[in-house]
């Protein structure tokens, strides 16, 4: 467990906490016990430093070093997405559409642009809107209207 890089997001219940690691695996454990309930090997040894349960804690999006936005299933300790077109430089930022919009995505990147991502539409499709930031981005938000985006 030295790898791990840190812990991201709790679900929406508080009983499962996500991490990502150095190493490029997704942990999911049980926040009460500590037992490691899932990996994810992924991302293949690219550091992942961005991990986020969508709203209804059935999936978790992942972002790394590798660039890509991933989508991994809880239920089947699958990948059910794979978006490596989205940005151009690490991916260190993901925050998921709100309960009416459950398939929107925002990511935050190195190569200093948001997108906001369709999940439902083909990998090149599926970037709705693109944003510069001007910098590199750690952190965004999405409010729950879905009207308003803040980055860091």
């Amino acid at each position: 467990m030295n790898s791990l890089g840190s812990i991201e997001n709790f679900s929406s219940d508080g009983r499962l906490v996500c991490a990502g690691s150095k190493d490029g695996i997704v942990r999911v454990f049980d926040f009460e016990t500590r037992t490691q309930l899932r990996h994810f090997k992924e991302h293949q040894g690219s550091p992942v430093h961005c991990t986020r349960f969508s709203r209804d804690n059935t999936h978790i999006f992942t972002g790394g070093d590798d660039r890509t936005v991933r989508v991994l299933d809880l239920a089947t300790e699958k990948q059910i997405s794979k978006f490596d077109h989205v940005h151009t430089d690490y991916v260190r930022a993901l925050t998921p559409g709100s309960t009416s919009s459950p398939h929107l995505l925002l990511s935050g990147s190195y190569d200093r642009t948001m997108k906001l991502i369709d999940r439902r539409l083909a990998n090149n499709e599926n970037i709705l809107m693109t944003f510069d930031h001007g910098d590199q981005i750690e952190s965004v938000l999405m409010y729950a209207n879905e009207t308003l985006a803040i980055t860091a």
